[in-house]
């Protein structure tokens, strides 16, 4: 234990840096954690459509061929229309929202269409 005022000033600022030192990691696992938890809902729907999508026998490679299919306008991109009908064709099960929700996360650059590339990104 520190005898002098100053030994106490020097103890009590090196406890002050030590929790500040230490609380800025917490921080930022907090951060990450809270940024995954908000995309959970995404996390959980790719890993299934993923599940659902090697359970019908595609692969990644299959993916354009997929696309080529329900691109009934033939503009290289699948409207929400097309989307749809794909996903209810190879029986997925999911009900419109998450559909929606699907293509939503898909459809990146928010022209209205996911082509093959965004769609296995």
């Amino acid at each position: 234990t520190p005898e002098a005022p100053l030994g106490y000033v020097t103890v009590s600022a090196l406890v002050i840096i030590s929790v500040l030192y230490m609380a800025m990691p917490i921080g930022i696992i907090g951060h990450s954690f809270t940024v995954a938890w908000a995309d959970r809902k995404h996390i959980l729907l790719m890993e299934r459509t993923r599940e659902l999508l090697q359970t019908a026998g595609y692969n990644a490679h299959d993916i354009p061929v997929l696309f080529g299919t329900f691109d009934y306008n033939l503009d290289g991109y699948l409207d929400i229309v097309e989307f749809r009908t794909m996903f209810t064709q190879i029986g997925c099960g999911f009900k419109e929202e998450a559909i929606l929700d699907l293509f939503e996360y898909f459809d990146r650059d928010r022209n209205g269409g996911v082509d093959d590339s965004e769609f296995v990104l």
